[in-house]
């Protein structure tokens, strides 16, 4: 089982890296054997191909050249709409991640807090959708659902289904793909 891989080595992984999802997320991966205990995380980067209503992405990260530890990344797109009208298409940086969710680093500790604050601050959930559906249309308006709280808190607390079940109290709705 890969999550118990990764706790029992959580000491030594870097960074978990993944894609083909076209959105742009984390995943909190919990401990097997204390269920308040966040042992990793799981970094979901968007597609670097178009897809309908995504922007097309791709991340650089920082790596502490000592202890190989990310510290930061820029996330950058391809913003299609103004691409398309340009002779030759531009990569901005969308987003430098300690800056945009104003954290120090990118331990564990930052990405509970920037989950955590996914239902307390309403700024916080407005950069989590603007981020999730890489500014582009896709799932703008499921997103507006008064339910899109706390379904992207479970999304971004959990590392699978039933976790996100759990954390909905068996409530738990893929909204997205109705």
């Amino acid at each position: 089982r890969y999550s118990v891989l990764i706790e029992r080595y959580a000491n030594i992984i870097r960074g978990q890296f993944f894609g083909h999802t076209h959105v742009d997320n984390f995943s909190l991966m919990k401990s097997k054997r204390n269920h308040s205990e966040y042992v990793g995380v799981t970094l979901v980067h968007p597609s670097f191909t178009t897809y309908t209503g995504f922007n097309p992405s791709f991340r650089v990260y920082e790596v502490d050249k000592m202890t190989h530890s990310l510290l930061n990344y820029l996330q950058y797109r391809l913003y299609l709409k103004t691409a398309n009208e340009l002779p030759i298409p531009k990569w901005e940086v969308a987003y430098n991640f300690t800056e945009y969710y104003n954290v120090k680093d990118m331990h564990v500790n930052s990405f509970k807090a920037i989950a955590d604050n996914i239902l307390k601050s309403p700024a916080i959930f407005d950069k989590i959708v603007k981020m999730y559906t890489a500014e582009g249309n896709k799932y703008q308006s499921t997103l507006e659902n008064k339910n899109a709280k706390i379904y992207l808190y479970c999304y971004f607390s959990s590392s699978n289904v039933y976790e996100m079940m759990d954390c909905a109290n068996g409530k738990y709705i893929n909204m997205l793909y109705k």
